[in-house]
């Protein structure tokens, strides 16, 4: 049961990453953001809805921008050894 809580702590943080990376971007290049939330519909989820800026590369820099932040959001996380909290608890079971 542990595994399961952590696991979707874990699952959320990332996500939660994601959108805060295209934020930062959205912030950077002073883009419009209109409505961000949660959303369980059909499955949980973040969302930033924004007006969509006329340079071609500032969109590809924005899309991007979520999955830079959820690698490297990953990478420290699994740095920090957020993984051996998965796995200590079965040991302990044994």
């Amino acid at each position: 049961m542990v595994n399961i809580l952590l696991f979707i702590l874990f699952s959320l943080t990332i996500l939660f990453l994601h959108e805060f990376g295209h934020y930062i971007m959205l912030k950077i290049f002073n883009v419009s953001i209109y409505k961000m939330g949660v959303s369980c519909n059909p499955l949980p989820h973040f969302y930033i809805r924004y007006n969509w800026p006329r340079s071609i590369m500032k969109n590809y820099i924005i899309i991007l921008s979520g999955s830079i932040i959820t690698v490297l959001g990953f990478l420290i996380l699994c740095l920090l050894d957020v993984g051996c909290l998965l796995y200590t608890s079965d040991a302990a079971d044994e």
